[in-house]
């Protein structure tokens, strides 16, 4: 867990394990005692794996304490933004001279943001949460097997080269004599050659017609 975001049940498993494997009721108590609230069927559900609610402030906090787990790391594995602190301490002295337009401007835009906020975290939620199931409920693909074709210059043992036995034992010629002497003829070529050895057998040596 320390090389890694932890969910928010390896959290709850990790202080129920630093409190003798207490669940429940008994994790409970034990919240009450260092003066916390952990709803003990909050607690197992969410080490169960079933808890599909959003987390309050107070649960959160006591998860980081008694996992001894930084509040930040805690928020995040609840897919929230962890609180900084309250806005209208960061306002200017003079906000509350502003006019009741200005008032409202000021008060919508933040409605929107946090509205914004809270879109980005339930598609964040939703996204993890289909990846989860999807990895889970789908075995891993077979990669197809392929036949491998090598070229004739580079069969390998147990590889397939669509030649026959004896054509595959012939050692081609180095590829620069091939270059230099690839024996290709065109079609215009191979007429011209046919037709020119016929004409010069039909020509008559001792006349000029």
């Amino acid at each position: 867990m320390d090389n890694e975001q932890p969910s928010l049940r390896d959290i709850a498993q990790r202080a129920s394990d630093r409190f003798g494997g207490a669940r429940g009721r008994s994790l409970d108590r034990e919240a009450k005692r260092l003066g916390l609230t952990l709803s003990y069927t909050t607690v197992d559900k969410i080490l169960a794996g079933k808890y599909t609610s959003r987390p309050t402030k107070a649960t959160l906090e006591a998860l980081s304490q008694m996992a001894q787990v930084p509040l930040s790391t805690v928020y995040e594995a609840a897919n929230m933004t962890m609180p900084m602190r309250p806005l209208a301490e960061q306002l200017p002295p003079e906000v509350d001279t502003l006019k009741a337009d200005q008032r409202r401007i000021v008060i919508d835009l933040a409605r929107q943001f946090v509205k914004q906020n809270k879109h980005e975290q339930e598609l964040r939620k939703q996204l993890e949460e289909a990846t989860h199931a999807h990895t889970e409920d789908s075995p891993t693909p077979k990669r197809p097997t392929l036949r491998a074709v090598a070229p004739a210059s580079d069969s390998g043992t147990g590889q397939k080269t669509g030649l026959t036995e004896a054509e595959d034992k012939v050692t081609p010629p180095p590829i620069e004599q091939l270059a230099a002497h690839f024996p290709f003829e065109t079609e215009h070529e191979k007429f011209e050659r046919l037709h020119g050895e016929r004409g010069e057998e039909n020509q008559d040596p001792g006349s000029d017609f």
